[in-house]
């Protein structure tokens, strides 16, 4: 693991983290629900740099296995 992947990984739990935290606050309005999808947006999208920054990188055949 990389110092670029473990802020990949970092940058995913706090995403997370504030998307609970924002929809918990007022789970009735609308706007407190886009935000916190926006933010499940970015958690989604985050492992990406995670896998990708991984030393040694993954080999095709594994990647595919996944």
């Amino acid at each position: 693991m990389t110092v670029l992947s473990l802020i990949y990984a970092v940058a995913t739990a706090i995403n997370a983290a504030m998307a609970v935290i924002v929809i918990q606050r007022n789970p009735k309005a609308i706007l407190n629900w886009l935000c916190g999808l926006v933010l499940v947006c970015f958690v989604l999208w985050t492992p990406y740099g995670f896998f990708h920054h991984l030393q040694p990188p993954i080999p095709f055949a594994q990647a595919d296995l996944a």
